[in-house]
């Protein structure tokens, strides 16, 4: 039975607010003096309110507030909704979301607004005011006061952005390991107390949307497929779909991912606007008016860098200058016979085609609403857009929109979580970029956010429950004070260790400010403050904190959840933190069972009936970490400081490529990256390869990332005829700088080795490589003349050396 944590901080209530001429009291010595009345047809969301009023008011007071209807109320009462005490008082004309707190006499207290969500603003808004809070879906901040006075000054507000959401990816986490109904009651219901109103999963749907999250599709992004699906249309018609380039034309590669469409071809425009009408009609047959979808989400699929390269498109984007153009011509088209038949319909879509700029020529018609997005594999979440790091993302992706389009909407990404973007994990934060960013969006006139920021399932991102907060706050507001809503939230979510977290939580803040350079999402490498005294005194700070406090309580476990992610770091970064560990009598080895035992509990916090599939991902994942790595026999006295090995756990998997990490028995590691895409275009000696950037197949090289210079590589104009795997060393050496990776391939190869950068005193021999090695085979009749076996290039180890270094 899981049960709703409330901390109660008994203290004298204080409102730093002007006073109004008529206080109203709602309690005196722990008893209500007031009622809580419904209008007499009261929204959905009016009787939520009312509820919540009851709860949370009667936590704060310890009296029982009582509901009634609106022409029962005898005395004091806090009225909500379309009332008749509201008409009476002239709050109407209320503009969509729009709420309103008014006490016109000091005998009632009305909490209005445009129906059918407004009046539960208002509610939630007066709730805020008496310093009450929905801080995560298990834990609320709640003071404690028996004798309740509201001295408030009338309000009326609306929120900043018409849409908002931030995709934190619990919806799909708690379908995949089945969580407990408790659990997702209590989810849907913190999102709509924080004043969400998007949803990210059909699945569980969110109690309230509004504008363009209110949709009827079953699926509100990467949509191209849903209106000419290629189950339907792929085989009698391929011309309507997009066309590589060696002029053969090609389905998406599973649903929303991989594929693209013929936007030249007027006939896709025509079954795309005939989709468009049927949704429209299936929706308004079977909701009534006021449950109608305006919106329509018609976007590229995901994964896609190009929309079509047969001549006709190809003509297009030449005479708009930009892909961009193309797509424009193909939205709008569509948009403007729809506008004929459904004027109030608005067509979304997408404002960057890969790294296109916005169209010159072809602007969108006035029922579309653009999305806008910087490119994540280049723009710096930490930093915000008005930072000099920032600079070409803002220039490139947002000025350019001014004035283009007549409605502005955004996809926005922060520091996610997952395998790719977080392994393995760091310690970081982006709060500071927050409110900067979404002053700037509103500027620009953004109507509505959507930030991808989905949390890590086993190492949750430092103080991300914190960032969420403050966020959903200020969507609403973007000039509330982020420090006030970040001690608030301390105070209740971490309880007793509130000031050593935020002692700490401010010290990388300061941190991610000092660090020179970009960090993109995409490639984010080693912060200049992650050095080893910083984390090394993180970890005994936290752990100490942690076992001062109960062992059972909330907050221990809460300050348990912050250090997984210090405790990961470490192992990823093991040889930096020996001896350090070792002076100070431990053994670094010993965390490996530390942070498992901490994940697992950190995977169960709330009940569900699959734990396990994300304990199996987690060990999957954590084999960087807990695998002992065979050691080459070419290497055997090799001394261990002068040593590094980076095989498959830390490889990627690119499935556009069809470079995936496969089982190999001729690989001592037993595992390696098979890459193998499809097409004789891709393989062959010395072979240039389709695409932007002309790679040749058996190119390989270890370069820092970001700019920041410095690299070896190796082209091979033979390999091996024996199919077996071979050493390459790529001539030269290399000092590693905080963000690395090896590539091999063209983009299939990929392989991390960020991690092996070590913060020192920033003697350039402590991160300096006299060889570099990879240990790879060639398969298939494109490298090897009579082969059965498929076209590949498979990888399974990388190895760095220096000599005479301890």
């Amino acid at each position: 039975m899981m049960k709703r944590i409330v901390f109660l901080l008994f203290f004298s209530l204080l409102i730093s607010i002007p006073a109004a001429e008529h206080p109203f009291t709602l309690s005196q010595n722990g008893k209500a003096r007031c009622v809580i009345a419904l209008p007499e047809k009261p929204s959905r969301y009016d009787r939520m309110a009312a509820d919540d009023l009851k709860s949370y008011l009667g936590k704060i007071t310890g009296g029982d507030f009582q509901i009634v209807s609106e022409k029962d109320v005898k005395g004091n009462a806090i009225i909500l909704g379309e009332s008749k005490a509201a008409a009476k008082a002239g709050l109407k004309d209320f503009q969509p979301e729009e709420w309103c707190i008014d006490s016109p006499d000091g005998k009632q207290l009305i909490l209005t607004g445009a129906r059918p969500i407004g009046g539960f603003y208002a509610a939630w808004s007066f709730l805020n005011r008496l310093g009450c809070y929905a801080l995560t879906w298990d834990q609320d901040a709640i003071p404690q006061n028996p004798d309740l006075v509201y001295s408030g000054v009338r309000e009326r507000k609306k929120p900043a952005f018409s849409g908002r959401l931030i995709y934190d990816g619990y919806p799909h986490q708690f379908r995949k390991i089945d969580a407990d109904k408790k659990v997702t009651e209590a989810y849907v219901s913190w999102l709509l107390r924080s004043r969400i109103n998007g949803e990210q999963s059909k699945r569980l749907p969110s109690l309230y949307t509004h504008g363009s999250y209110h949709m009827a599709q079953p699926y509100p992004y990467h949509t191209l497929d849903l209106f000419v699906p290629p189950e339907k249309y792929f085989k009698t018609h391929p011309e309507y779909f997009a066309m590589n380039e060696q002029g053969k034309r090609f389905p998406p590669e599973r649903p929303h991912v991989g594929g693209s469409l013929c936007m030249s071809n007027p006939e896709v425009a025509r079954v795309t606007l005939e989709s468009l009408r049927e949704m429209i009609r299936a929706d308004r047959s079977r909701n009534p008016k006021e449950e109608w979808a305006y919106v329509y989400d018609i976007s590229k699929l995901d994964r896609m860098p190009y929309i079509c390269k047969c001549p006709n498109c190809l003509a297009v984007i030449k005479e708009e200058g930009t892909e961009t153009g193309l797509h424009m011509r193909f939205i709008n088209a569509v948009a403007r016979e729809i506008r004929k038949e459904y004027p109030d319909i608005i067509i979304r879509t997408n404002g960057n085609v890969g790294a296109n700029p916005p169209p010159t020529k072809t602007l969108p018609e006035s029922n579309v609403l653009i999305w806008v997005t910087d490119r994540f594999t280049v723009s710096d979440p930490f930093r915000p857009l008005e930072h000099p790091v920032n600079a070409e993302a803002k220039a490139k992706h947002f000025e350019p929109w001014r004035g283009k389009a007549r409605q502005l909407c955004l996809w926005d990404y922060w520091n996610l979580g997952g395998g790719v973007y977080f392994n393995p994990p760091r310690v970081e934060t982006v709060f500071d970029a927050i409110q900067s960013d979404f002053r700037y969006f509103r500027s620009i006139g953004i109507s509505d956010i959507f930030i991808e920021a989905s949390r890590d399932r086993a190492s949750p991102q430092n103080f991300i429950d914190a960032t969420y907060f403050v966020a959903n706050n200020l969507m609403v507001d973007p000039d509330d004070d982020p420090e006030k809503l970040a001690d608030i939230f301390f105070k209740y979510y971490y309880g007793p260790a509130a000031p050593v977290l935020r002692k700490w939580f401010d010290e990388i803040r300061a941190g991610v400010k000092k660090h020179p350079g970009k960090q993109p999402t995409l490639g984010v490498g080693v912060w200049c403050y992650a050095d080893v005294p910083f984390i090394f005194n993180s970890y005994m700070m936290l752990k100490k904190t942690a076992e001062s406090l109960p062992k059972g309580s909330p907050y221990r476990d809460r300050v348990e959840w912050e250090r997984i992610s210090v405790i990961w770091y470490i192992l990823a970064h093991r040889p930096g933190f020996r001896d350090m560990f070792a002076r100070n009598g431990m053994n670094v080895n010993d965390l490996v069972a530390e942070c498992r035992a901490l994940v697992k509990r950190y995977i169960r916090r709330y009940p569900s009936r699959k734990p396990a599939v994300f304990e199996k991902e987690f060990e999957e994942r954590f084999k960087t970490c807990s695998i002992e790595l065979k050691r080459p026999e070419k290497f055997k006295d090799v001394p261990e400081e002068n040593f590094r090995l980076v095989a498959y756990p830390y490889f990627r998997n690119v499935r556009q490529f069809n470079a995936v990490i496969v089982d190999d028995p001729d690989s001592i590691q037993g595992r390696a990256v098979k890459s193998a895409p499809k097409g004789n275009v891709y393989h062959g000696v010395n072979k240039v390869m389709p695409g932007r950037g002309h790679f040749r197949t058996t190119f390989f090289q270890l370069r820092n990332g970001g700019g920041l210079g410095g690299g070896v590589s190796l082209l091979l104009k033979e390999v091996p005829q024996d199919e077996k795997y071979h050493w390459f060393r790529l001539p030269g050496k290399i000092e590693l700088k905080h963000k690395s990776g090896f590539w091999g391939h063209g983009w299939a190869v990929q392989v991390n080795t960020t991690h092996l950068y070590m913060l020192t005193d920033g003697t350039a021999a402590d991160n300096t490589w006299d060889e570099v090695w990879f240990s790879a085979k060639f398969t298939g009749p494109s490298y090897v003349p009579g082969s059965k076996k498929d076209d590949a290039i498979w990888v399974d180890m990388v190895v760095l050396t220096r000599k005479g270094r301890k």
